[in-house]
């Protein structure tokens, strides 16, 4: 009985440094493996967009090692709702499971999970669809899969919340950064300098992380302000440029031409035939528009035009030889008259 006693004593103290040894040793591992892939220690959003000049600064912080911006967007791929990403080559690195990375801006690579839930195969083209807020964000519709992934980002099977669809996102998709066409990054990957040296997942780092971001919240105040007096100057200026296009296009003078022609073959049934061609003789000047017909004429000259110098002069000297080229059968004398007093 006492030996029984002893050895069941013993397996409970196995057991119990057992799991006591387990949990650090799962942090360890899941530590090395996130310093391995260069997962970022903080994340910026804004609704405003993060400029290149919002990432220099954030890099040139005391507290922060390396600073790097981003794409993330939701998006339809095929019939499921997923998150693309931009690749970032020193953050968040992804571990390639089979193919090869993507070359072109036309490629791509997908989770290992989420090719198989589309029964798509490497190869094959995925049609991305973003949502409405980022139509036209990128620069093709499909991509060639050339690869499966995994990324650190991502450790569990859960795959996030979504703006679109049920609002659970079924996976995600990487594109090189060329194939988003968009003015400022979504989203930027910081690492926080000496942060490698501490265990993820301990209360240790997660306050050294959080006393960085404490650190930064003035500097993102302010930075977020200059973005958003930088965006409204941005529309000042478009405003005050439509209102300059308005204002020009409201200068208008009267015209009117008066052709005068005269020849030996010259009949009075072929005035109306010449007539007709001023509107397609005036839009071949460049810069000009000649719309309506006949006695309802409207002539647009452009900024361009105008300022290379072309004057009413050029309207009659271009009508004078079309006349003269075309219609040199019947006519062997043509004046040409510009009248701008209503």
């Amino acid at each position: 009985r006492f030996l029984a006693i002893m050895v069941l004593s013993a397996l409970a103290v196995a057991f119990l440094c057992g799991l006591k040894v387990t949990a650090p040793d799962m942090k360890g591992t899941g530590d090395d493996y996130l310093d391995e892939q260069r997962l970022m220690d903080i994340q910026v959003m804004s609704t405003l967009g993060i400029t290149d000049e919002d990432i220099a600064e954030l890099g040139g912080r005391e507290e922060i090692d390396y600073a790097v911006g981003a794409y993330v967007m939701d998006a339809w791929a095929g019939d499921a709702v997923a998150k693309v990403y931009s690749i970032t080559d020193e953050v968040n690195r992804l571990t390639l499971m089979e193919g090869h990375m993507p070359v072109v801006s036309r490629e791509c690579v997908v989770d290992e999970k989420f090719i198989n839930a589309l029964g798509l195969s490497i190869g094959d083209y995925l049609s991305i669809l973003p949502s409405e807020d980022n139509e036209d964000s990128l620069i093709y519709d499909d991509f060639r899969i050339t690869g499966t992934v995994r990324s650190p980002y991502y450790l569990s099977v859960e795959r996030g919340s979504a703006s679109i669809g049920s609002g659970s996102v079924q996976g995600y998709v990487y594109l090189k950064e060329l194939a988003f066409n968009m003015d400022c990054y979504t989203i930027a990957y910081l690492r926080v300098k000496d942060a490698q040296n501490l265990t993820a997942f301990t209360e240790e780092y997660d306050d050294y992380i959080e006393d960085a971001i404490d650190g930064m919240e003035p500097f993102g105040e302010a930075r977020a302000q200059l973005r958003y007096d930088e965006i409204i100057d941005e529309a000042m200026e478009e405003i005050k440029e439509a209102e300059q296009e308005l204002a020009d296009a409201e200068k208008e003078v009267a015209l009117a031409t008066f052709v005068e022609v005269a020849g030996k073959k010259m009949q009075v049934d072929f005035e109306s035939v010449i007539e007709r061609k001023f509107h397609a003789w005036f839009n071949y000047m460049e810069g000009v528009m000649h719309t309506g017909q006949r006695n309802q004429v409207r002539v647009r000259v452009s900024n361009a035009a105008f300022e290379a110098g072309l004057s009413l002069k050029h309207f009659a000297e271009v009508l004078y030889v079309m006349i003269m080229d075309e219609f040199d059968a019947v006519v062997d004398k043509c004046q040409v008259t510009i009248i701008t007093d209503p």
